[in-house]
């Protein structure tokens, strides 16, 4: 389910955004539309996916409202804002990677529909992570083991059609598996663990690749 917060109510322990939290829930920030029409593309660990239009949802009750609905034994892993005409990249826990186009992606305007296909996994692989495909920034890929890393910002992977497999861009060690990505354009990231340590890493460090690479180690 999805709740609206405003600043205040963040911080109230009650609320249940607050609650859908501490249960697992995910917290994520927008993205600049670029003057498009806003949308939030949520996806599953099966792959399957699905764009709904933001227009309906300053109507949130406090209690929350289902945006989207799961089949059994389906988890929600991934969501991301972005404008209706963006595609995205997804990348599952194996390191393949998936780019739909926006066209691909039609926008619903009923909150609580079905998800569809987007990317097919295999075996025991599952999809990870969901952001917005844009040319321009470099997309930093973190692993479980503290690896990353950095695709260069003219890395393009062609576009497919919902339902396809991806294709390999990161080379993972035995027992790995790709955890975030995140598009950056800065000098340095700031890094956290699941036990609350920090590490502030200078991206000039990280070089940047074309294809699928190990990457390098960053946070043991």
């Amino acid at each position: 389910k999805g709740t609206v917060l405003s600043g205040k109510a963040f911080c109230n322990s009650g609320n249940p955004a607050y609650l859908a939290l501490l249960e697992g829930g995910m917290f994520f920030q927008g993205e600049p539309n670029a003057g498009g029409k806003p949308s939030i593309v949520c996806m599953a660990d099966t792959g399957r996916i699905r764009r709904m239009s933001t227009l309906h949802l300053n109507r949130i009750p406090e209690n929350g409202r289902q945006l989207v609905r799961l089949e059994p034994g389906e988890t929600l892993v991934a969501a991301c804002m972005c404008c209706e005409a963006s595609g995205v990249l997804i990348v599952s826990r194996e390191g393949k990677g998936l780019h739909l186009e926006g066209q691909d992606l039609k926008a619903g305007f009923t909150p609580g529909g079905r998800l569809y296909d987007g990317m097919s996994v295999r075996n025991k692989d599952r999809a990870a992570i969901c952001i917005p495909y844009q040319r321009g920034n470099d997309v930093l890929i973190l692993t479980q083991n503290g690896k990353a890393v950095r695709l260069q910002e003219t890395f393009e992977l062609a576009p497919h059609k919902r339902g396809s497999f991806g294709a390999a861009i990161v080379r993972l060690d035995e027992g790995d598996q790709v955890l975030r990505a995140v598009r950056v354009s800065d000098a340095a990231v700031l890094l956290l663990s699941k036990e609350g340590r920090s590490l502030c890493v200078n991206l000039r460090e990280i070089p940047t690749v074309r294809a699928a690479a190990k990457g390098v180690q960053t946070m043991s």
